[in-house]
């Protein structure tokens, strides 16, 4: 267990702030910033419940989770990272009552600002994703080959230099549900959504228009 803690300034090279390898820990009410790398890995194994705690203004990214773990993030703020909010590789992620907002991933032709996710399972509920940016696609939310659930949120503000302001889905499953996006832009397709070669239920979304508009060349909502 992890409470009432403040980790900050570490982490170089490969070496993140926090690692989990082969441990299920409780994070709880904790600040992880400033670090040289991401705030926290998740490896292999691991099963950790991340709840309360601020993670922002880390070099690498917020968190980012490696093959075969299961995670729960609770009522975190993830923000200001260079780097995807959370990266979920080969993994289960549920994210609940959050913010992500402010991440920014450039230098990387594949990755989310706010979240990616490839090949994994995510669930997003009741959260806020909002002023995230992409260097090429999916400046909130990217799904790689993944089954992604989006409930109960608002995606706002976030951009995309080429596709897929706010989410950005290839061969993906994808559920959209009960959420509103607004002013989210891309330079090329989809201000809100961009989708291909995937299944994507879109259900009871505002998609908002006017000074508050999803922008885009080519489908400023969905493309």
């Amino acid at each position: 267990i992890i409470q009432h803690a403040i980790v900050q300034y570490g982490g170089s090279g490969k070496s993140t702030a926090i690692a989990i390898n082969y441990s299920s820990p409780f994070l709880d009410n904790s600040t992880i910033e400033n670090n040289a790398n991401a705030g926290i890995s998740v490896g292999a194994g691991s099963m950790p419940l991340i709840s309360n705690c601020e993670i922002k203004n880390n070099s690498g990214g917020g968190i980012y989770y490696g093959a075969d773990s299961i995670s729960t993030i609770k009522n975190c703020l993830i923000s200001k990272n260079s780097g995807s909010g959370i990266s979920a590789t080969i993994t289960t992620v549920l994210i609940q009552d959050s913010t992500i907002i402010g991440n920014s991933r450039y230098g990387s032709l594949y990755d989310s600002g706010g979240i990616e996710a490839t090949s994994s399972t995510v669930t997003i509920q009741n959260s806020t994703i909002s002023g995230n940016s992409a260097y090429r696609d999916g400046g909130g939310i990217r799904a790689w080959y993944s089954t992604v659930a989006i409930q109960n949120s608002t995606i706002s503000g976030n951009s995309a230099q080429r596709d897929g302001g706010g989410i950005h889905a290839w061969s993906s499953t994808v559920t959209i549900e009960g959420n509103t996006f607004k002013d989210n832009s891309a330079l090329q397709k989809g201000g809100a959504i961009w989708a291909s070669s995937g299944t994507v239920k879109i259900k009871n979304n505002i998609l908002t228009k006017g000074n508050i508009g999803n922008t885009a060349p080519s489908g400023a909502a969905i493309y």
